[in-house]
């Protein structure tokens, strides 16, 4: 994986956030739904996290009480992918293959013991593969309260010519 790839994955990501939002922000229901709301806060505090490790901070995770409608999970989950672009912008292609160390991985025990290291490329693929597994949960969710989901497939992406997010909310819907 180059840093071209690594880019790819991450500008789906945030085009993908953005139509999943749309979706959200534009159905009632959903922003009554705690299903919904666990899903979104979860999405992006693990990409918070990867983007604070990525810049070699302390990791602090917010206060899920923090977010008390859903446009507050929008607008600091948007912040997330502001983040990354800010980072990918500087990144250098041999920084790569450097060893990440996960603040969590001694909570984690015998279970999942860390045999081997993550590159920095690898945590990237994490991030995307970790948030489309939840992006499609959260879209299965609106699909249950009435809405239609996107289609937010990498595919799809690539099809349209790689857009860029759009970050407006739809209108709610009644």
């Amino acid at each position: 994986m180059d840093l071209t790839d690594v880019r790819a994955l991450m500008s789906h990501m945030a085009w993908a956030d953005a139509l999943t939002w749309r979706c959200v922000l534009g159905t009632p229901a959903a922003h009554d739904d705690d299903r919904v709301r666990h899903l979104v806060v979860h999405i992006h505090v693990v990409q918070n996290a990867y983007v604070t490790i990525w810049n070699r901070k302390p990791l602090e995770l917010p206060d899920r009480s923090a977010f008390a409608q859903l446009d507050d999970v929008y607008a600091w989950g948007r912040t997330q992918h502001e983040e990354v672009a800010i980072y990918l912008a500087r990144l250098a292609e041999d920084a790569l293959t450097r060893p990440v160390v996960f603040p969590w991985a001694s909570e984690l025990g015998e279970e999942y013991p860390q045999r081997y290291g993550a590159t920095l490329a690898e945590t990237f693929q994490q991030v995307a593969i970790h948030s489309a597994h939840h992006r499609g949960q959260l879209l299965t969710r609106m699909r249950e309260l009435g809405a239609k989901p996107p289609l937010v497939d990498f595919i799809a992406w690539v099809w349209l010519g790689k857009p860029l997010p759009d970050w407006r909310p739809m209108r709610m819907r009644a």
